[in-house]
């Protein structure tokens, strides 16, 4: 082992699966593997698999390798001809198992996405986690379980316009604002529509402020209902069922904000990419902030409209979101 103690990854090859080995053996294995190395190549069993264990003797992702030929058409559909690829990135310490098996019908390899979602095995390489980040870590998995049964989304597209407008001699900005949101299939749910609205603006002291300080444009898919929360008066709702289809979800309103204000959007679900369009008010200064660990960056002009474009990808957490403050040069 001396020979290796300094490389930051380590592997081991194997031909047997730990699990093979005798019964009183697999223990003191265990222990030995997990102290010395990061990840167990093996084959013998020929399965498409992989699996990350975390246990007492610390984290090891076992890789095994398929069978490149079992015979074309096996007794067993899981026992396949298949194959597989892996990269880690030095840097992020992270990595992918890209999985490939072979389809008969077609007489070619295909990505396997029977149990990965697009064939793909993703995971991190925990090294040095202190012991009293442990429950840290366990809160963060938890915060996030309430939206593992939640289908994702494939892009998020939120586009603001700031326009000014005069009542009553005051001096405001119309917020236009429009979501378009992509779901992936999955289970059929009750999606709500909810947007907070500015209540300096719905309780002004000037009746015209209050009618135009809020108003959908439209919803789409129409929602079954629409009302407001009851315990929260600054939230306006309205819900509709979808099927487990892919689905897009429109939601375009107007509201009023002052001179000097912030908007912001957070993601509802686990989002691909994310879109925003910002359109400013001519005599504004803006700012941007990304929230809950949002990427951190800038619109830039797209030439279209005025428009400033942000685009992000890679995956979005719910909770993530970016937020603008303007005020008056």
């Amino acid at each position: 082992m001396d020979g290796i103690k300094n490389c930051r990854i380590k592997f081991l090859v194997m031909h047997h699966p730990i699990s093979w080995m005798h019964e009183s053996e697999q223990p003191v294995l265990e222990q030995l593997i997990a102290d010395h190395f990061d990840f167990v190549l093996y084959g013998h069993e020929h399965l498409p698999r992989f699996s990350s264990v975390s246990g007492n003797f610390g984290d090891i992702k076992f890789v095994p390798a398929g069978c490149s030929y079992a015979g074309r058409t096996p007794e067993n559909p899981r026992y396949t001809n298949a194959y597989n690829f892996g990269v880690v990135d030095l840097k992020t310490e992270d990595g992918s198992i890209y999985h490939r098996h072979w389809q008969e019908e077609r007489d070619r390899w295909t990505t396997d996405d029977r149990y990965w979602p697009e064939g793909v095995a993703r995971f991190l390489i925990q090294k040095h986690i202190l012991p009293s980040n442990k429950g840290y870590i366990f809160d963060a998995l938890r915060s996030y379980k309430p939206f593992h049964s939640k289908r994702p989304a494939k892009k998020a597209e939120i586009t603001l316009t700031h326009t000014p407008i005069t009542i009553e001699g005051q001096e405001f900005l119309e917020a236009t604002v429009r979501y378009k949101l992509q779901l992936h299939p999955g289970d059929a749910e009750e999606y709500t529509f909810r947007t907070i609205t500015n209540k300096r603006m719905t309780e002004h002291a000037s009746e015209k402020v209050r009618e135009q300080a809020f108003s959908v444009v439209s919803m789409l898919p129409k929602p079954t209902s629409a009302s407001k929360d009851e315990n929260a008066d600054h939230r306006i709702l309205g819900s509709v069922e979808l099927s487990g289809k892919s689905a897009t979800i429109e939601y375009h309103y107007r509201m009023l904000e002052t001179q000097f204000g912030v908007w912001f959007f957070t993601l509802g679900r686990f989002t691909d990419n994310v879109r925003f369009q910002l359109k400013r008010a001519d005599g504004y200064e803006y700012e941007f902030l990304p929230l809950g660990g949002f990427r951190n960056l800038r619109p830039d002009k797209d030439g279209l409209l005025s428009f400033e474009s942000l685009e992000s990808e890679g995956g979005h957490l719910p909770g993530q979101g970016y937020m603008v403050q303007w005020y008056r040069k």
